[in-house]
């Protein structure tokens, strides 16, 4: 096994340590989607939930989760409707983790509103899945011009040097 790939499966590893040790105490579940996460998510559960595309539902979807009353805070008013400022490409990447989210809460009695427990767990899942999938092909990048060693060097870099850790 090359270095890189070593990389990638401890970087993995520790992903996944942070998922179940931090992201899951008390009520950090409920923190997965939020900020721009939440904007660039919101589609999923607009179209295929709420059939509501002006996020009207968004206000007691803060209430239940966030103890917030914010609304729709990712979306800008145009001509008086609502319009998500975030593109929806993210939205479609984590499609099937959605589904998948919305199929197993619908087996096991969770909330089907897009945000419950199962729905947070997706979108972690859904992150780490391409978070391996970048780091892979951008390690084959590497390879070609650099040796195995500062492939490695490099991905540990990027993921702990810069936000990629953090979102």
């Amino acid at each position: 096994s090359s270095p890189e790939k070593s990389v990638i499966f401890l970087i993995a590893f520790f992903c996944c340590y942070v998922f179940i040790t931090e992201k899951w105490k008390g009520d950090n579940w409920k923190n997965n989607i939020q900020s721009d996460g939440a904007g660039y998510y919101a589609y999923l559960p607009a179209i295929f939930i709420h059939h509501d595309l002006q996020y009207n539902f968004q206000r007691d979807i803060q209430k239940k989760y966030y103890n917030s009353d914010t609304g729709a805070f990712y979306c800008n008013e145009i001509d008086g409707k609502k319009v998500n400022k975030y593109f929806g490409g993210v939205a479609f990447l984590l499609l099937p983790f959605f589904l998948i989210a919305y199929f197993l809460s619908w087996l096991t009695g969770y909330d089907l509103d897009g945000y419950s427990y199962l729905f947070q767990c997706a979108v972690y899942v859904g992150a780490l899945v391409y978070l391996i999938i970048g780091l892979n092909y951008l390690s084959k990048y590497l390879r070609v011009y650099f040796s195995e060693r500062i492939t490695a060097l490099t991905l540990i870099l990027i993921f702990f040097g810069t936000n990629l850790y953090y979102y």
